[in-house]
């Protein structure tokens, strides 16, 4: 079972021009630290996770919350 994800810089790089990341001491975060966010996109209601996205974007099996992650 692979667990890290192989192209996760490119995953990242999407993340750092996300108009909801947050920018802080611990890095980038998808909306705020641990609470998350809930935004509009594309007109639905989306609830972001909160995750520390250098860590986030090498597992495998996780998905971006406006699925911006193609791959």
């Amino acid at each position: 079972m692979e667990v890290v994800f192989k192209d996760w810089k490119k995953r990242l790089s999407q993340c750092t021009y996300c108009e909801y990341s947050v920018k802080n001491k611990i890095g980038i975060t998808c909306g705020e630290f641990l609470i998350g966010d809930v935004v509009i996109h594309e007109g639905k209601e989306v609830k972001l996770c909160g995750c520390i996205m250098k860590l986030k974007t090498k597992l495998t099996n996780s998905i971006c919350p406006i699925n911006k992650w193609k791959v």
